[in-house]
């Protein structure tokens, strides 16, 4: 958690960086207007949100190296803040998502997914962070203990395949509960999963 808020910070500072050289160019162009210092600022904010979704993404470098960075700070004891899994059963449930979306593991939609997915799609891709104790499908639950460090080791890897192998990599299968998906909504979801149960056991 302290590594996002230094990512934050990295971001903001280099908006503001880009910013004042922005409004300097503009001053020594002449360009005094309110309405070109406020088209300056909202050119401002719209790079803060593309920084964002950067740090936020399997899919860019630096954002696959911070959440990897993550996990490898991840203990066999570390305590969970809530739930019932274990750290090492964790790392084990992680990898079913990231199965799914490389299509190793191959799903028959869900009725249920097929009434609500989309709904529920909307909610875990707004900006709010996840509900503590959501459900979990069938498929995706671990309850036999599981070996930490070999768990590790493959979640480490299937995220390593998913940020390099990029769009291209993405099964051409609909999710099984939320249904078509596309290459951004794939990589959020997967991003977030992860972001959720690492936040769950402290980093």
């Amino acid at each position: 958690m302290a590594d996002d808020r230094w990512q934050i910070l990295v971001v903001q500072h280099a908006a503001r960086i880009e910013f004042t050289r922005e409004l300097e160019h503009s001053h020594h162009h002449g360009q005094h207007s309110a309405e070109q210092q406020a088209e300056t600022a909202l050119a401002m904010h719209a790079r803060v949100r593309i920084l964002r979704a950067m740090a936020d993404s399997l899919f860019d470098p630096a954002g696959l190296a911070a959440m990897l960075a993550r996990l490898e700070r991840l203990r066999p004891d570390a305590a969970r803040q809530w739930g019932k899994m274990t750290a090492a059963q964790m790392l084990a449930h992680c990898q079913q998502p990231l199965r799914v979306a490389l299509g190793e593991l191959p799903l028959k939609r869900m009725l249920i997914g097929i009434l609500f997915g989309r709904l529920a799609k909307k909610k875990l891709l707004a900006p709010a962070p996840w509900k503590q104790g959501m459900p979990t499908a069938p498929e995706f639950k671990v309850m036999d203990n599981r070996d930490f460090a070999k768990e590790k080791v493959a979640l480490q890897t299937l995220v390593q395949r998913f940020g390099k192998g990029g769009p291209a990599a993405l099964t051409k299968l609909p999710h099984p509960f939320f249904g078509p998906l596309t290459t951004e909504e794939w990589q959020a979801l997967q991003w977030r999963h992860l972001d959720h149960h690492l936040r769950q056991f402290g980093v």
